[in-house]
């Protein structure tokens, strides 16, 4: 991670509801829960972080979900003084919220962000609205550029667009639209990712009915090379497979994760990273609220296991993975029996060593899961 956070972790807090879940969601979020629900759920989140203090310092924390801004500013601010009184967050802490254009307005927003929130990520998805009403958005094209609007002038000086590529009746140049009007926006981040037809959802079942048809393979590859294209000459460093920044706005929270950084995950379905160990919270509402649901899955990382963890997040990244580093955590070089795996797409123009670095080039971001096997241990 950036050197300001090498020796902090991150925090994680999970807001499992939504107004309606998208038709191509699969994590772990509800929709239609009552109000008393809510609030013991809450309560029990904010027992789960109290409970959990690491005594080390918190360099990032992220509020995800779901559908965060579902929250009132009260709700909110009860999470954050949990947070507060039990964790000691760094005076420059990357602090985000994700928010959904259709539950946001600038009372809310400036709520947020006098609570210390500093950052707000928010789900775009589509400038079209027929390309939003097919993946199940709530929020319309005005919508989003009414909450944006709300953004700034609440005075949001950190904001990411998510946009997403893949999506049922999307053509290159509507893509390009998209692109475009996040441009217009000027946020400082950019996400732009494919779509992923998860098996249980809404829309898998749809397209494998036929009743739903996804863009061709060659045009969601043309659409990824698009945001590549004009998002990198717009100014926006292309530093992770789906992520794009301008100059000091990479995402800490999220390259934390990409480059070994221990992090805490409080609330439903949560998972942690801690001396060596994952946790998971329980999936299920009920048993989280009643307090027995925390960190039921513990899997202590085995030496092959974090090898291929270190290679499958290093490359999700400009950086790669540097030799040196790699030397420091296994003991022998990365290239070390994969020669003629790393020359095969070195060849292809797919990978390219630099500075004893080896890293993805756009191109094999595109097609990182396939090269990211070949080169497992």
């Amino acid at each position: 991670m950036m050197n300001s956070d090498a020796n902090r972790i991150g925090v994680y807090i999970h807001i499992p509801f939504c107004v309606r879940k998208c038709l191509y969601c699969d994590f772990c979020s509800f929709d239609s829960v009552g109000y008393e629900l809510r609030e013991r759920y809450i309560r029990e989140l904010c027992r789960e972080i109290s409970s959990s203090g690491a005594g080390r310092e918190v360099g990032t924390v992220f509020i995800g979900g779901g559908t965060p801004s579902l929250l009132s500013v009260r709700e909110m601010s009860e999470i954050v003084s949990a947070l507060d009184r039990n964790f000691d967050l760094s005076d420059d802490c990357e602090f985000s919220v994700e928010v959904n254009p259709g539950t946001v307005d600038t009372e809310k927003i400036r709520g947020f962000l006098s609570l210390g929130i500093n950052r707000i990520s928010m789900g775009m998805q589509s400038a079209s609205d027929r390309e939003l009403k097919a993946i199940g958005r709530i929020h319309s094209n005005t919508d989003l550029l009414r909450a944006y609007s709300a953004l700034r002038d609440a005075g949001a000086k950190n904001v990411n667009l998510d946009c997403m590529y893949g999506i049922p009746g999307q053509t290159r140049d509507s893509f390009r639209a998209t692109l475009d009007e996040m441009l217009s926006l000027g946020p400082e981040h950019i996400s732009a990712y494919g779509l992923m037809l998860e098996e249980g959802t809404p829309l898998y079942r749809s397209v494998k009915n036929g009743s739903v048809s996804l863009p061709e393979e060659d045009e969601e590859c043309d659409m990824y090379r698009i945001a590549v294209e004009t998002l990198s000459d717009a100014g926006y460093e292309h530093y992770e497979i789906s992520n794009y920044a301008r100059t000091g706005y990479i995402c800490r929270h999220n390259y934390g994760y990409w480059n070994g950084t221990e992090y805490l995950g409080f609330g439903l379905a949560a998972s942690s990273f801690f001396s060596g160990v994952r946790y998971k919270n329980t999936e299920d509402i009920n048993l989280y609220i009643s307090g027995a649901g925390r960190r039921l899955e513990c899997e202590q990382i085995q030496s092959d296991e974090a090898e291929r963890e270190y290679i499958m997040l290093r490359l999700r990244t400009a950086a790669g993975i540097d030799q040196a580093d790699f030397a420091a955590h296994f003991g022998r070089h990365f290239a070390d029996g994969r020669e003629g795996v790393i020359a095969k797409y070195i060849s292809a123009g797919l990978l390219k060593e630099e500075s004893s670095r080896f890293f993805l080039t756009d191109a094999g971001m595109y097609l990182s899961n396939g090269i990211i096997c070949d080169l497992m241990p």
